[in-house]
């Protein structure tokens, strides 16, 4: 009997320890455990994507006679009015020569003009310099015309160097070849083949797309949104005959940008904004023009100036382009981290920071949010100082009850 009442005591101790003990894991599993990632700075680009259209002051070239061209200026390069824009010629081979003659030309120029300079009063070191320079710019270049440019003065300089060290006779027996050859090109050539001028001028591109004349480049600042639908445009594309080229003559241009009622925010007329080509490995600098909305649908047309041009935009007209509103630097934080603090009857925004074993509330300035993240930066005071900055690697509570500053957790 007494075994029988000791062993049952016994067994109520072990039952109320374990029970204590499961109340003790479940307290901390549920207010002292928290969950925590680390952040880290980040800098997010609010980004557009969308439809376009581009729009430029632009007048074709017509020419009769276009069976064999040569054209004497590259796409993207800015001429004057009356400047030879292309040649006639009556076989294609009259054009390859054609081609030749004017290298050779160039060639002889080039040689002479290092002859007559004075290269004894220059430094080879200096010479040497601009060599490496010239180099050095063509992998640092994307457009086709100044590398061109480059490997032209890189040939001069590498001539220049030749002839400052003395070697200027290794010249004569190819300028004796040159000019053997210019006299045979010039007999091949027909010496009355006929000229193509520009009328305008403006920036050359050698190609045209049939919509130079689909929207009227004066009037981008009068139209609503129903003379722009994007669908109307597109089916009014031109067959142009005869077309060699076109000018661009203006040097702003307009893209029209087709976006969703939910992107639109954040976008102000008079707004600088960047732009996003398919043929351009960068951003390129935009400003925000007009704001024109749809009245019975949920999208705008936002329509972008641009000043910027090279050889692989000119040809540019219908696009996807990608439209930079800004750019946000700051903390990557998960939105399942965000809090609400009072303070003095004032509620704040902000993180509960892993400190060791406790817990620290810092206040936060949201710049940009997602769906499931926020890019916050450090709270400032009234006098503009930092309060308990935010730094990388801090670890912040996701996951947690009953949280408060000072907080021992786990």
């Amino acid at each position: 009997m007494k075994r029988s009442s000791i062993k049952k005591t016994f067994l109520w101790v072990i039952f109320i320890l374990i029970f204590f003990y499961s109340l003790h894991i479940i307290y901390k599993k549920i207010y002292i455990n928290v969950s925590t990632e680390t952040i880290t700075q980040v800098t997010i680009d609010d980004v557009v994507d969308c439809k376009s259209i581009i729009i430029r002051n632009e007048d074709i070239i017509s020419s009769e006679n276009q069976i064999f061209l040569k054209y004497f200026v590259d796409n993207g390069e800015r001429i004057s009015k009356g400047d030879i824009v292309a040649k006639c010629f009556d076989s294609q081979e009259e054009a390859m020569y054609s081609a030749e003659l004017s290298d050779i030309k160039n060639e002889l120029e080039t040689i002479q003009k290092v002859s007559l300079n004075d290269n004894f009063g220059r430094d080879l070191s200096s010479i040497s310099k601009d060599i490496n320079n010239e180099i050095r710019n063509i992998f640092l270049k994307c457009e086709y015309l100044d590398i061109y440019k480059n490997r032209k003065k890189i040939t001069n300089l590498l001539n220049e160097r030749q002839n400052a060290l003395g070697n200027g006779n290794i010249f004569s027996k190819r300028v004796e070849y040159l000019k053997s050859r210019k006299s045979e090109l010039e007999k091949m050539i027909n010496s009355q083949t006929p000229n193509i001028y520009s009328p305008y001028a403006g920036y050359f591109v050698s190609k045209t797309d049939g919509y130079e004349k689909t929207v009227n480049y004066e009037d981008i600042k009068k139209f609503d949104y129903n003379d722009m639908i994007y669908e109307n445009i597109i089916k009014n594309k031109a067959d142009e005959k005869n077309a060699i080229g076109k000018i661009i003559k203006s040097t702003k241009w307009y893209v029209l940008c087709y976006v969703s009622a939910g992107e639109i925010c954040n976008i102000q007329e008079g707004m600088e904004v960047s732009a996003k080509f398919a043929c351009e490995n960068d951003y390129i600098p935009a400003k925000v023009e007009r704001i024109v909305k749809n009245e019975d649908e949920n999208d705008s047309l936002v329509i972008l100036s641009c000043e910027y041009m090279n050889n692989r935009l000119c040809f540019t007209r219908l696009e996807n382009i990608s439209v930079k509103k800004t750019s946000y630097s700051g903390f990557k934080i998960p939105k399942e981290a965000l809090r609400f603090y009072e303070d003095s009857g004032a509620a704040y925004k902000g993180i509960y920071v892993k400190n060791g074993a406790n817990l620290i509330f810092k206040k936060i300035n949201i710049l940009y949010s997602e769906n499931n993240f926020i890019v916050a930066e450090t709270f400032k005071n009234s006098g503009g100082n930092d309060e308990k900055p935010l730094a990388n690697g801090d670890l912040v509570v996701v996951n947690g009850k009953n949280l408060y500053d000072g907080k021992c957790v786990l």
